[in-house]
């Protein structure tokens, strides 16, 4: 996301770079707060960089198949 600097107002150029780039980062930042709070993601729990990263995409593979459900329960109602 682009910032107006003191005193100077985005361009219009700026201001469509935002605009198309808003909706992805909302979508990201949720599905991160989600692991941050859900799935007690805030901390590292492992030492070691690959125990972290399996343990991560576990994690994202569990809300994949939680969100996957609710879409397909809200698809049938």
């Amino acid at each position: 996301m682009k910032r107006a600097y003191r005193n100077k107002s985005l361009t219009e150029h700026d201001k469509c770079f935002n605009r198309l780039h808003s909706g992805v980062r909302c979508t990201v930042e949720r599905v991160f707060g989600v692991l941050k709070l859900q799935y007690c993601m805030a901390k590292a729990r492992y030492l070691g960089l690959s125990r972290n990263l399996t343990r991560f995409e576990i994690m994202c593979v569990a809300h994949n198949i939680k969100r996957g459900l609710s879409i397909e329960q809200a698809s049938c109602a």
